[in-house]
């Protein structure tokens, strides 16, 4: 049964859930001040809210110690790394769920693993029901980028974009946000070059161009980089006919702005539709 009610998708990206540079160290006081925006501007919106996260520094050095890929097949020298990357991720998710929780943010965490099976590193076979469940039921879902076993002995590590497009097959979001360190997509690395240019629009004319200059990630990221989440969000925004957001989450006010609409925000935003 699909949700048309007005229901926002945000995700807070690993970048800034965690110092991707240290494992396991999690931005507790940044997703504080985040997780306070996101819920002070859904409740005065009035939208439901199914929340995400990246793992950061968490699972995904832990990935490339086992030599884990985005997916592969479960071996004997992997096995028991595959389900310590699941823990990692696990435990990054408790943490912003406490966060959450002393913020009286009512989230309800819930392991993508147990709701989807995938193949050739693509979710196959799946059900939304414990999230719009969770969701009838007054809750946040909190969901994360998950280890996912898969059909024929083989395994996925999705990326809570691609969990994210799952879902709307079942939930008609309003937009997709997803929250990083940066404003949006740039026609050159920011982190180097201070001149780069903030691509405001990624649209049909250009999205060619900009996957040019979309690059991977700094940090250890068996899920792909920039480029990687640009596709999934083009995806997701023609799935849904609505646009999706990159928007840098450092900026005090930026997430609240862009989900109320208060104030203009720079960031980039995806259009599969134009």
């Amino acid at each position: 049964m699909e949700m048309e009610r007005n229901t926002f998708l945000i995700k807070i990206g690993g970048s800034i859930a965690t110092d991707k540079g240290k494992p396991r160290t999690a931005n507790t006081g940044l997703l504080k001040s985040l997780l306070s925006e996101i819920h002070t501007a859904t409740r005065e919106t009035g939208a439901r809210l199914v929340l995400g996260h990246g793992g950061g520094s968490y699972p995904h050095a832990t990935a490339v110690k086992y030599g884990l890929k985005a997916s592969g097949s479960i071996t004997d020298a992997n096995r028991l790394g595959f389900l310590m990357t699941q823990l990692d991720a696990r435990e990054l998710n408790t943490i912003i769920a406490n966060i959450a929780v002393e913020l009286d943010m009512p989230v309800f965490p819930i392991s993508p693993s147990s709701f989807c099976v995938v193949e050739n590193g693509a979710i196959k076979v799946g059900t939304a029901t414990p999230i719009t469940a969770a969701l009838e039921n007054g809750y946040i879902p909190l969901v994360y980028g998950d280890c996912i076993q898969g059909l024929g002995g083989r395994y996925g590590i999705c990326s809570t974009e691609s969990i994210f497009e799952f879902l709307c097959g079942y939930i008609r979001p309003n937009t997709v946000i997803s929250i990083g360190d940066i404003a949006g997509v740039y026609d050159e690395d920011p982190h180097k070059r201070h001149d780069a240019k903030l691509i405001r629009t990624v649209s049909r004319s250009n999205i060619d161009k900009v996957l040019a200059y979309a690059g991977g990630s700094m940090h250890a990221d068996v899920t792909g980089g920039m480029a990687d989440k640009l596709v999934q969000l083009w995806k997701i925004s023609a799935k849904i006919g609505k646009e999706c957001h990159i928007v840098d989450g450092t900026v005090p006010g930026n997430v609240y702005n862009l989900v109320t609409g208060a104030q203009d925000v720079p960031h980039t935003t995806i259009d599969a539709m134009v």
